[in-house]
């Protein structure tokens, strides 16, 4: 068999993308929670054409500067506000995706998601292949609805396009995101 050479980034599947994008598009209220994207430039800048072209709020994790703190979409501060009405939520490289959708009830003291039930959410990252024991033993692992294991920094360009296509010619979906 052959094998992978040290450092070849793990391409994401194209289906997946496709699936991910249409979700995107069509979403009410997207978030995008990013925790170690920015480790490479161009997916920093690919992040935030991303979030433009949907209008997805950002969280920013902070493993790495994933997005810019002045841009408008940049909701990091008011999360637990935002979260609540999320439609859709794209995880990328979280390694500790429970921190950042649940917080703590003051009442119970237990950790509570703030995200709907209904909430779809789909990650970009190697969570399967390289998981984080910390997150799994201190918080939980969150059930998503798709798993794409894959690295950021050739997934997003691949995504983002699919994603620019399908809002070309769709005038509803361009001004939703506006």
């Amino acid at each position: 068999p052959a094998r992978v050479a040290p450092g070849t980034p793990m391409h994401a599947d194209p289906a997946a993308l496709d699936a991910l994008a249409d979700r995107l598009v069509n979403a009410k209220q997207p978030v995008i929670v990013a925790a170690a994207a920015g480790r490479h430039e161009a997916s920093f800048h690919n992040l935030v054409k991303l979030a433009e072209a949907v209008g997805a709020g950002v969280i920013d994790q902070y493993d790495r500067l994933n997005f810019p703190g002045d841009h408008p979409l940049n909701i990091t501060r008011m999360a637990n506000s935002v979260l609540g009405n999320a439609d859709c939520l794209l995880a990328l490289d979280s390694r500790n995706l429970y921190a950042a959708i649940s917080r703590e009830d003051p009442k119970t003291g237990r950790n509570e998601y703030i995200t709907p039930k209904d909430c779809w959410i789909a990650e970009i990252g190697y969570r399967d292949v390289d998981p984080s024991i910390w997150a799994e033993e201190v918080y939980q692992v969150v059930p998503v609805d798709l798993q794409i294991t894959a690295n950021t920094l050739v997934a997003l360009p691949g995504l983002l396009e699919r994603v620019q296509a399908r809002l070309a010619d769709n005038p509803a979906a361009q001004a939703a995101a506006a």
